[in-house]
């Protein structure tokens, strides 16, 4: 719970900083893009709960090294899937933005789309990631990724908002997130080598 929590500061933190270093219009086109980028939010979610479950049945089949080959599989599936989605976002994007945007330019909200399409996409990995260390029993080190994780905004957030605007807002964030997975996978691996 924890853990979420700071994920949302992790992604409100850049808003805050875009608004008041770069002014309300590149504010506005950020949360264009985010909005845009967020569509299948609620699809991903429904895909985040899905396949733990489905992951749960297959791995109560599964005996020894193979529960772990599962839930890889499970998580690249998932990643995939994602991936694909949000492709499908970002390619049909030009015509949301002209539909439900008249005032917008695309190629104002293009690169940001892009962004935080991607950074939905690792957010979903990232999630899967907790899902497996959470059930190893290791809530500890998703708490400290997540406040590793939380440092980023904080240190490259002004630095890369001044340098490239609302792009730079979903480049913190990206960050973040991959820092997060970075944390995450080696959690992981250090839990493996020491069941071995």
């Amino acid at each position: 719970m924890c853990a979420e929590a700071l994920r949302s500061f992790n992604t409100g933190s850049p808003e805050i900083a875009l608004r008041l270093v770069l002014g309300a219009e590149v504010f506005g086109i950020y949360r264009i893009s985010q909005s845009i980028a967020s569509v299948l939010r609620p699809a991903l979610g429904s895909l985040e709960n899905i396949v733990p479950k489905w992951l749960g049945q297959r791995m109560s089949q599964a005996q020894g090294g193979h529960v772990w080959k599962v839930y890889n599989k499970a998580t690249i599936i998932l990643f995939v899937l994602a991936a694909i989605l949000l492709a499908t976002v970002y390619l049909l994007s030009p015509w949301i933005v002209g539909a439900a945007f008249t005032e917008v330019a695309y190629d104002d909200v293009n690169g940001v789309i892009g962004v935080l399409c991607i950074t939905n996409a690792l957010f979903v990995v990232s999630r899967m990631l907790a899902y497996r260390l959470r059930s190893e029993g290791s809530n500890l080190d998703i708490l400290r990724a997540a406040v590793t994780a939380g440092f980023i905004p904080i240190i490259l957030g002004l630095p890369l908002i001044y340098s490239f605007g609302a792009i730079g807002a979903g480049l913190t964030i990206m960050i973040g997130v991959c820092v997060e997975i970075t944390y995450l996978s080696a959690t992981i691996a250090k839990v493996s080598r020491s069941r071995i």
